[in-house]
């Protein structure tokens, strides 16, 4: 508690996401502030830090926010399974996917945040170009501003508490 301490500019500033972000008291969920897919249809709350333990934007809060967020995934899991029409669901079509010519960005909430996608098509079932965005990426670029003066305990603690998967921040 108190440690590694990151303000809501801070996070805006640096682009968090997800859980990072909302750990700094920022309400902000893709699946529920701009729905895709059956996120709409579900109910379920977003926890944002509030500093009831430690302060707002602490590694506590991070990893708080993480539980509250499982709690929701439990509920979000529970009602699509309550809402699952009967039937297979085994796609056996063969067919190849084909992207129309142009540019497109898509998004979604993934567990460390938005991961974001850029893909640049000419026609087929290639790209042309691909890039990625993971939650992993931004919460990195933060650590070396919110590092300065901590101790190696503790540099530990906020790494951990960013959630940061190394293989995603190389994409």
């Amino acid at each position: 508690m108190g440690v590694a301490v990151i303000s809501l500019e801070e996070a805006l500033d640096y682009r968090l996401v997800g859980p990072n972000l909302r750990a700094s008291g920022i309400d902000w969920d893709l699946r529920r502030d701009e729905p895709y897919s059956v996120y709409g249809d579900l109910e379920f709350n977003v926890p944002a830090g509030v500093a009831e333990i430690g302060e707002l934007g602490d590694c506590y809060s991070r990893y708080w926010i993480r539980i509250l967020e499982m709690e929701q995934s439990v509920r979000i899991l529970r009602q699509c399974i309550e809402k699952m029409p009967e039937g297979s669901y085994w796609n056996r079509s063969k067919k190849k996917l084909k992207v129309e010519p142009g540019e497109f960005y898509v998004r979604t909430e993934a567990p460390r945040g938005e991961l974001g996608f850029y893909l640049i098509s000419k026609g087929g079932p290639k790209p042309h170009r691909l890039k990625i965005m993971t939650g992993s990426f931004a919460a990195m670029s933060i650590v070396e501003a919110v590092a300065s003066g901590l101790m190696v305990a503790d540099l530990v603690a906020l790494i951990a508490s960013l959630d940061v998967v190394a293989p995603e921040v190389d994409r």
